[in-house]
Parts: structure tokens; sequence; C-alpha cells
């Protein structure tokens, strides 16, 4: 099993896909942190994984967890539109959203995103970069010629020198994915402050 292009099933009607390299490169990386991978396995019932790695436990200070007391601030009555086409990401910003109260709408792609801008009139739109159908930087530019003043943060994980300078030019600010609550928080509260 921990051979590469090894599968336990080998003929070419398998009910299951893949490469077979997915369990070598997990014991490699295992090996080169000096630890050990052991199964057990029962045809037809299924198998269990047990990773041993010799790590310490971590000391740490209650004052590097920045985001522990970190407070979003109450929109109560306020929508954001969270435009983002992966379902997971979907998920975790929701959940990171929804202590500030806002009324939280979701849109899969960037032509969702205009459409539901017209639709409901959000105070604030998260704008994921990469979509289908229409990607973040042409919805951003329709929002903007139909309103100017709206308020539209990019999400993106390309954070480079130059791309930063596009996203300045053409949102009103950008968050950094994987979403760090902490960025998410300033970000909101400098929004609340300019508009208030």
């Amino acid at each position: 099993m921990f051979e590469r292009f090894e599968q336990a099933e080998q003929s070419t009607t398998r009910e299951y896909g893949g490469t077979g390299l997915g369990l070598p490169i997990t014991k490699s990386l295992i090996g080169l942190m000096n630890g050990e991978i052991k199964v057990t396995s029962q045809l037809g019932s299924g198998s269990q994984f047990y990773v041993y790695l010799p790590l310490k436990q971590a000391q740490v200070d209650d004052s590097t967890l920045t985001t522990k007391n970190i407070e979003l601030p109450d929109l109560s009555g306020k929508i954001i539109l969270l435009a983002e086409d992966n379902k997971i990401n979907q998920l975790v910003a929701a959940a990171m959203l929804e202590p500030t109260k806002a009324t939280i709408i979701i849109a899969n792609n960037g032509l969702e995103a205009i459409s539901l801008y017209e639709l409901h009139k959000p105070d604030i739109i998260f704008m994921d970069i990469q979509m289908p159908k229409m990607d973040g930087l042409q919805a951003c530019k329709k929002i903007k010629a139909l309103n100017s003043e709206q308020i539209v943060i990019a999400l993106t994980a390309n954070v480079f020198t130059e791309q930063k300078e596009i996203y300045r030019q053409l949102f009103d600010g950008y968050v950094s994915k994987p979403i760090e609550k902490h960025e998410l928080v300033g970000m909101l509260s400098t929004l609340c402050l300019v508009n208030n």
C-alpha cells in the first residue's frame, strides 16, 4: 500500500480512482519528521492509519494569542455579500462573519454577485478574485460602474506586490486567504470607522 502507483484493487474497472501516490508521499513526509505510520486493514470493513511523530508540546504564552479576545464590530441591520465559489471557504467566511449580526448573502460566482448586488444593495462586498463564469476583477468593475461608492473588498491568495497594486486601485481593500480573524476584524473595523 505504501509503494508508489499501487492500489489494492488492480482491475481497470475498479470503483475508486487515484494515482496511488497519496500514501507513499504521506509515508515520505512522516519519515522526514522521524515519525512512523502504521495501518490495520480488513477487507470490506475499512482501514485505520496511525501516525506517530516525535513532537514536543509547544509552550504558548496567552499574550501571543492575538485573536482570542478580538471582537467583530456589531453590523446589525447591515448586509454583507460574500462572492466565493469554494463551498469550504463560504462556510469558513460566513462563520467568521456571523458574530457581526449582519445578514450574509452568498454568491457562487461573479455573475451571481452582480445580480445579488442589484437585488440587495449590500453595505459591504467581499469578492473572491478567481471564480467561474466571471472573475472578481470583472465583477468589481461592473459593480463599481453601477455605484462607485460601493465598498468591495478583495479576497485573494494572490498577494504579490504587483497584484496588491491592482487590488488597491480597483477595490477598497483586500483580505488575504486563508482568512485570518484578526485581519478580517481589522478590515471591518476600519470600514466602520470610515463609514460612521
